[in-house]
């Protein structure tokens, strides 16, 4: 059974097969090839480098379980792949002694101890992970499975390549190599050429047999052995890479308002880990809600710039987006922003229930409001939406500012605005508005009650006839009566467009009531419509002390001509 200790142990014995006096160099070369060149290979597996990884960090005796493990450590993949620092920390992060270094394939030949070696190829095609079976003066020997192995020549590795490399030790490992030439491993013979073939080919089939979830053998990558002999002038320098990474690449801002006038405002740091100067060409986000801006576009070696985001939620719940930011160097960054959506101010009940309000009456009752945010917020006002209702919150000044921890008893005064108001149910919002630091909410809070008469006019309509004998037409029936107990001290009326013997008499009832007399113009022909104004006064036996209230009632008037 082929197991991951099975290839540690394969690879230790093709070491001491070999006897290298440098020891071990896995090499994983990203080359880039033409899919068909190679027949008609597939495309390949963006997560190769993290199978390129865990092949390494397994044969140099690391305690790593799986491949999901390094992915996970590893983060979100983009469609190119990893990038070389998310391998560095990745490695470094499961124990393993990395550098990431600019060197040539004759440096590496001058290191010695055990070590890994992953290299990378770019171009401007698609990039593809092959193995890196031979070196010599002329060709690099590169084994795509389940291909023959292909030579390429050395002049066109070496323009692909951009000299980075990234090294993995158990100990300590330097970015300049020691002084001295390396042995290379394949210039000891035919022999020693034909083994380490199949040592690459042995071992990739091992991860095949252990990895048969991947969809393709193309996804298949393996470690090879590979000594480099020579000796150049070039000495490595600390890598120089162009990497954007944004910390931390999930986001959790907690609760967020829904009802915020200008949205909730984050920000998301971007930060350039390399020492090449790269622009943000593109931020994209992955829904509608979400607006993404970022201040400086370039971002200079080792700093700083932030991703200025701006979300306007609609409803309340959980909610999630992305933001991709897509960089010059053909790097995209994905950050993932969730959150949770609340009202910034919570109240109860959530309706509130007026009852029954006489028309310009007043009433008293209170409002319950507390933070829906994780901090304090502090009340502005409130108004009414209805233009019949008038509304007054009044409290201390320490009522002013709401916390999430309690409910806060706000007093709440409603008075309808105009006597006219027509009775019946009616519903309005109450809106309050907070200030949160810079930002304001507001909410809407709905507010129902029925509108009841504080004067009515019994019948609310008159119908007459005119008689052929008179030159007028009287009705002695309309009566003006307060409602609920409330005293009606004065009544009088008037009609609109008055004409020559018309006019308009009340006469006391009882303490709560008058009758009015109406006398009219005949009517020759038709129909005619006549409008009746009663004014009164109205006192409340509550509040004797009080001002009268001043009511008014229009009674239309309908006389048809006598037949």
């Amino acid at each position: 059974m082929i197991t991951p200790k099975s290839i540690r142990d394969f690879i230790l014995c093709m070491g001491r097969l070999n006897s290298c006096p440098w020891g071990m160099v896995f090499a994983v070369g990203m080359l880039v090839v033409s899919p068909r060149s190679i027949d008609g290979a597939g495309p390949p597996d963006p997560r190769c480098g993290a199978h390129c990884l865990y092949v390494c960090l397994r044969s140099l005796e690391f305690p790593v379980a799986s491949v999901e493990e390094v992915e996970k450590k590893l983060g979100s993949v983009s469609n190119a792949g990893y990038s070389l620092a998310q391998l560095l920390d990745a490695a470094k992060s499961l124990g393993a002694h990395a550098v990431a270094v600019e060197t040539t394939l004759d440096d590496l030949a001058r290191r010695k101890g055990r070590f890994a070696c992953i290299v990378r190829l770019v171009s401007t095609e698609s990039a593809h992970y092959v193995i890196v079976a031979d070196v010599d003066a002329g060709f690099v020997t590169m084994v795509d499975v389940p291909h023959k192995p292909v030579k390429v020549p050395r002049t066109t590795f070496d323009k692909q390549w951009d000299r980075s490399a990234l090294l993995i030790s158990t100990v300590p490992i330097e970015a300049v190599p020691p002084a001295g030439i390396g042995e290379s491993l394949f210039g000891r013979g035919p022999l020693a050429t034909i083994l380490a073939a199949a040592a690459v080919i042995a071992l990739i089939a091992g991860v095949y047999w252990a990895r048969r979830r991947f969809t393709a053998l193309k996804a298949i990558l393996g470690a090879a052995l590979l000594s480099l002999a020579g000796c150049e002038s070039n000495v490595p320098q600390a890598i120089s890479i162009a990497e954007a990474i944004v910390a931390p690449r999930s986001i959790n801002l907690g609760r967020i308002p829904i009802d915020s006038a200008d949205g909730y405002r984050t920000a998301i740091l971007l930060r350039n880990v390399g020492n090449r100067t790269i622009r943000v060409a593109a931020v994209r986000t992955s829904c509608g809600c979400t607006v993404a801006h970022v201040a400086n576009p370039s971002i200079s070696p080792q700093s700083s710039t932030t991703i200025e985001v701006r979300i306007e939620a609609s409803r309340p719940g959980d909610g999630r987006a992305t933001v991709s930011l897509e960089c010059d160097n053909g790097q995209t960054v994905v950050s993932e922003l969730v959150w949770t959506c609340v009202p910034a101010i919570e109240w109860r009940p959530t309706i509130v229930e007026l009852g029954n309000v006489r028309t310009h009456a007043q009433l008293a009752g209170a409002l319950h409001l507390r933070s829906g945010l994780n901090r304090r917020l502090r009340i502005a006002g409130a108004r009414s939406t209805d233009p019949e209702l008038r509304i007054a919150m009044g409290w201390d000044d320490d009522q002013h500012v709401i916390t999430p921890e309690q409910w806060h008893r706000i007093p709440l005064a409603v008075e309808s605005v105009e006597s006219g108001s027509s009775p019946g149910s009616k519903m309005a919002n109450i809106v309050v508005e907070a200030i949160d630091g810079s930002q304001r909410h507001s909410v809407n809070i709905p507010v129902q009650w029925k509108v009841s008469p504080v004067v009515r006019a019994i019948p609310e309509r008159v119908f007459l006839r005119s008689d052929l004998s008179s030159d007028q037409c009287t009705f002695n029936d309309l009566l003006l009566r307060a409602e609920g107990g409330e005293a009606l001290e004065t009544a009088a009326g008037i009609l609109v467009d008055e004409q020559k013997n018309e006019w308009v008499q009340c006469e006391r009832v009882d303490r709560a009531a008058f009758r009015v007399h109406i006398c009219l113009a005949r009517i020759e022909k038709g129909v005619g419509r006549r409008l009746l104004k009663l004014h009164a006064l109205v006192r409340a036996p509550d509040t004797e002390r009080a001002a009268a209230q001043s009511i008014q009632l229009e009674v239309p008037i309908y006389v048809a001509a006598a037949k």
